[in-house]
């Protein structure tokens, strides 16, 4: 899934992950309420956008199935 984001997006993601874990760790606290207001809103764009994309491959896999004609055993 992450396949389909920029790769601006994806080493952002990683690198933002990777720091509010650091965080809840209790290291580097510094600069945390300046992350949480700018950087939450774009993480949260970033995981509306992966569901979304997400979403949409489900409901194309659903379609396909419903789509595909089944087949019938055959009898001997």
């Amino acid at each position: 899934m992450l396949g389909d984001l920029h790769e601006s997006e994806k080493n952002w993601l990683r690198t933002t992950m990777r720091n509010y874990g650091h965080r809840a760790a209790g290291e580097r606290e510094d600069g945390f309420i300046e992350l949480c207001t700018r950087d939450v809103i774009r993480f949260i764009r970033l995981t509306e956008q992966l569901l979304r994309l997400h979403v949409e491959e489900c409901d194309r896999r659903v379609t396909e199935w419903i789509n595909t004609p089944s087949v019938s055993p055959v009898e001997d």
